[in-house]
């Protein structure tokens, strides 16, 4: 479904600590994909994605991320207040 999601990854700092990463999106109307049996859409970032990415690898982001429907950064921040976890949003 188009609209504003925030993708959240769960990584593991050089001390082993745990840290929350989110960032803000939107996925973009787009029809399916010819022959893709999976489901598949595009997310646009609001900035330059070539920052955003250097910053995710950074802080060590993973190989996967999980997408959130709406803007959750803010959600994500209270829980990782409340579990003692490190937690960065990257912002456009």
């Amino acid at each position: 479904e188009p609209g504003p999601v925030t993708l959240f990854d769960l990584a593991v700092d050089a001390e082993g600590e745990f840290r929350f990463i989110t960032i803000e999106a939107e996925v973009v109307d787009f029809p399916p994909l010819a022959g893709m049996e999976i489901p598949n859409f595009k997310v646009r970032y609001a900035g330059d994605i070539r920052p955003m990415l250097n910053e995710y690898g950074r802080l060590g982001g993973t190989h996967h991320l999980t997408m959130v429907y709406g803007a959750r950064a803010g959600a994500f921040r209270l829980l990782a207040e409340h579990l003692g976890v490190t937690y960065v949003h990257i912002e456009p």
